[in-house]
């Protein structure tokens, strides 16, 4: 079995988790000439600097509510698309 290190979850955090147990998505709409690697990078960098941005909420079998636990590197997957026309 492994341990998890985490807290508890505020009844804020227990009823957003309740109702709605999905992973987050964000879409960026960027005009000009901003490189796709510059905003991925400022993205990361973001994340990484913002525990809430690397929170996840693990359920660990026995336990009624999941426990918050603050991720090290942002897992966060990138695709740009062109919705240019």
């Amino acid at each position: 079995m492994t341990a998890i290190e985490g807290f508890r979850l505020s009844p804020q955090q227990r009823w957003a988790w309740r109702s709605g147990q999905g992973g987050a998505a964000a879409l960026v709409r960027r005009r000009g000439d901003v490189p796709v690697g510059a905003l991925e990078a400022a993205l990361r960098a973001t994340a990484q600097r913002h525990e809430i941005l690397r929170t996840s909420f693990p359920r660990v079998p026995g336990m009624d509510v999941p426990v918050q636990v603050i991720g090290g590197e942002p897992a966060l997957s990138f695709r740009a698309l062109d919705l240019r026309g």
